[in-house]
């Protein structure tokens, strides 16, 4: 099955990397250009125990792939998850949704 996952921070990167672990083809979309490119080349930016190994296995088996295109890999999916911030923690001290994060991933021009 072809699957999107929006956001690549600790959720999305790892639940992307778990989807493709079960024989899923997974492209993990983020707006972070630097972070895409950073991935692409095998660079983990964040720590899971198995997470990196996983990641590049899966990528040189062609079942993950990284991405800043999110028309396209919604486009090309079935299933598409959003794994971005949705809160944010204030100054002083309350939480915000930030439903900004999620429309903005939510809309995707055709």
């Amino acid at each position: 099955m072809k699957v999107a996952v929006v956001g690549t921070g600790y959720v999305g990167l790892v639940a992307g990397t778990c989807f493709a672990q079960t024989g899923n083809n997974v492209i993990c979309v983020d707006v972070d250009e630097e972070k895409i490119e950073k991935l692409k080349q095998g660079v983990i930016p964040i720590y899971e125990p198995g997470l990196e190994e996983m990641v590049k296995q899966n990528v040189k088996e062609d079942r993950l792939s990284f991405t800043t295109d999110i028309a396209g890999a919604v486009r090309e999916s079935l299933v598409i998850f959003i794994a971005v911030v949705w809160a944010v923690l204030t100054f002083a001290l309350r939480w915000e949704t930030g439903v900004a994060y999620l429309v903005g991933a939510a809309t995707v021009s055709k």
